[in-house]
């Protein structure tokens, strides 16, 4: 009788401890070019401490974890982007219908932070429900005062980008087109599609921006190194200005180079935005 007891009490403890912690997936744009990337940095603004700070004072008793469905770098921003919160509300302090409205109605202005939706879910890992993500750069070669977009100095050649975008499209090294400098690391990423678009683009809901007569080099992948996309798009603009050619470029993609010699450079932070992101399905 005991023994059954015991293990009553024990189960019960299970379930209590397993049922303080409320699981949210939450949708979200964001202006990051005043922040310092998404995940936690000691001394920094980042999109996960801007809201931890937030949810911590309204819910002191309560703690919250952040999980990203991707990592950005300093200045980059999203216009769509999951995160999982995971919130331990300890001795139940706080109904969850109370800390669900309080997210629903969260936007920080400073940065443009705003919650497109937030789920009521199950546990889930959110990385291993990302299924692919589109990432857009915008740019011009004629002066611009326009948030989000960068002028670039190069003569821009439309043909030989064009060839190049292709050449990027399918699994490749990317080694040479990222930041990381660990020889170590697996560096074979899949593009699904590549484009180079023109013209006027609406930035909604980020921001009510309309960029208007700029470039889009477009990419959509399933998983990207670090820095890779700002990479891709240096390595367009060194082929425009005959820094590397096209058997350069192609070596590159086929894993021929040297870890540490690149063939893209890091073009600027604030014209890279996270366009959109693919889950599969979250059960709630």
């Amino acid at each position: 009788m005991r023994e059954n007891i015991e293990y009553f009490l024990t189960r019960m403890t299970l379930f209590m401890k397993e049922n303080e912690k409320m699981y949210f997936l939450v949708q979200v744009s964001f202006d990051g070019r005043k922040l310092h990337g998404v995940q936690e940095v000691a001394g920094f603004n980042t999109l996960s401490s801007v809201i931890r700070v937030a949810f911590n004072q309204k819910f002191p008793l309560s703690e919250v974890s952040i999980m990203r469905s991707s990592r950005l770098d300093k200045g980059v921003s999203a216009r769509e982007l999951y995160l999982q919160l995971i919130v331990n509300n300890d001795s139940f302090a706080y109904s969850s219908i109370e800390i669900e409205n309080w997210l629903i109605a969260f936007t920080a202005s400073e940065h443009s932070i705003k919650f497109l939706s937030v789920v009521k879910t199950q546990k889930f890992h959110l990385l291993a429900l990302t299924k692919q993500k589109t990432y857009r750069y915008f740019f011009t070669d004629q002066y611009t005062t326009d948030p989000f977009v960068v002028f670039v100095k190069e003569i821009l050649n439309q043909d030989l980008i064009d060839w190049a975008i292709q050449e990027f499209i399918g699994e490749h090294h990317f080694k040479s087109f990222s930041i990381r400098d660990k020889s170590e690391e697996k560096d074979l990423r899949k593009i699904i599609h590549a484009e180079l678009l023109t013209g006027d683009f609406d930035l909604s809901p980020l921001s009510d921006q309309l960029l208007r007569n700029v470039w889009c080099f477009e990419v959509t992948g399933v998983g990207f190194m670090r820095g890779q996309v700002r990479m891709m798009m240096g390595a367009l603009l060194k082929l425009c200005s005959g820094q590397i050619t096209k058997d350069d470029f192609q070596n590159a993609l086929k894993g021929n180079n040297p870890v540490n010699q690149k063939v893209g450079f890091k073009v600027p932070a604030e014209g890279l935005i996270l366009w959109e992101t693919i889950l599969e399905e979250v059960e709630n």
